[in-house]
C-alpha cells in the first residue's frame, strides 16, 4: 500500500571520538510531544553513547509541513498511514532483528511509541520501553469528546479559530492550572493552536486501549519504565496508576516507576538514564 505522507525524522549520535571504549551506540527510537520538535532528544545523544532516530509529529512545530499540500480530506493522518511509513523506514535503514532498540516516548509521543512496539515487535528486538508522561494511559473525557465524536470534532475545529475562544482558554486556565502550565497553554493558543488541534485529531487513531496494553505488558514485563510527576497538570499520575493496575497481569509490579515533582513541560529534559 502506498501513502502520500512523508515521515520526518532526524538522527542524533554522539561525536565523541575520544571515548576510551568505542562500543557500538545504543539505538533509540524517540517520539516527542506537543510543544517540541525532533531536537527534543538531541542532548541524550550528546551525553550518552546513543544513536537516536527522533521522529516528528505530523502537523506540528517544524514538522507541521511534512505532509503534501493535499485537500483537507486527504490530509487526515491515520495509524494505517503511519505504519506504512514506519515499515518503509525500517526497510530503507535496514533495521531488523539484529538490532536491539530502546523505544522512548513523551506525552502525545507515547502513542506512536507504543504503536510501534505493538506492530513491529517481530521486526526488531526491543530492549526497553520508556514512557514519559504517557497521556494515552490517562485519557481525559474531554479529549475523547473533542476527537472521537462527530459533534465534538466539528465543535473543536470551529472554536479554535475564534479569538473569543482563545481568550476563554487563557482565562479559564488561570483558575485550573499552575502558572508554569499557563505559560505553555498561552504559547500554544497564540502560536500553534491549529497545529495543536490537527495533532490531537490526527493521533486519535493511535490511542492505546486496554487490550493492546495488556499484550504489550505481557511481552515486555520487566522492560517498561514509566516517568511521571505528581505536579503534572496535564497527565494525571493517579489515572496512569489506575490504568496500569487494572490492565497489567501483575498489577504493574514489574514496571520501573520514576516519580518527579516537576511540571509536565520539564519532565523530558530532567529525565536521566
Amino acid at each position: 500500500m502506498n501513502t502520500d505522507y512523508r515521515l520526518e525524522y532526524e538522527i542524533f549520535e554522539s561525536q565523541n571520538e575520544n571515548r576510551e571504549n568505542k562500543t557500538k551506540p545504543q539505538i533509540w527510537f524517540a517520539f516527542h510531544g506537543i510543544g517540541q520538535n525532533t531536537e527534543a532528544f538531541k542532548n541524550f545523544a550528546i551525553q550518552n553513547n546513543l544513536k537516536i532516530y527522533s521522529f516528528g509529529l505530523f502537523y506540528h512545530e517544524k514538522n507541521q509541513n511534512n505532509v503534501e499540500k493535499l485537500s483537507d480530506k486527504e490530509r487526515k493522518t491515520t495509524l494505517k498511514n503511519w505504519l506504512v511509513l514506519m515499515q518503509q523506514f525500517l526497510e530503507e535503514e535496514k533495521i531488523n532483528l539484529d538490532y536491539s532498540i530502546t523505544i522512548i516516548g513523551f506525552s502525545l509521543g507515547v502513542r506512536p511509541a507504543l504503536q510501534f512496539v505493538s506492530n513491529f515487535s517481530k521486526s526488531v528486538s526491543i530492549h526497553q520501553i520508556i514512557l514519559i508522561a504517557p497521556e494515552t494511559l490517562a485519557i481525559s473525557n474531554w479529549y475523547r469528546f473533542g476527537t472521537q465524536t462527530l459533534f465534538g470534532n466539528a465543535l473543536l475545529k470551529k472554536v479554535v479559530s475564534s479569538k473569543v475562544f482563545k481568550e476563554i482558554i487563557i482565562s479559564t486556565s488561570s483558575f485550573i492550572f499552575p502558572k508554569k502550565a499557563q505559560k505553555l497553554i498561552r504559547y500554544q493558543v497564540y502560536h500553534g493552536i491549529n497545529s495543536l488541534t490537527s495533532a490531537w485529531l490526527a493521533y486519535r487513531s493511535f490511542e492505546i486501549y486496554e487490550k493492546q496494553w495488556k499484550e504489550i505488558y505481557e511481552n515486555y514485563e520487566g522492560k517498561i519504565t514509566i516517568v511521571a510527576s505528581e505536579k503534572d497538570a496535564f497527565v494525571n499520575l493517579n489515572i496512569i496508576r489506575k490504568f496500569v493496575r487494572k490492565n497489567s497481569t501483575d498489577k504493574g509490579k514489574s514496571i520501573k516507576w520514576i516519580l518527579s515533582k516537576s511540571p509536565h513541560a520539564h519532565l523530558l529534559r530532567e529525565f536521566r538514564l
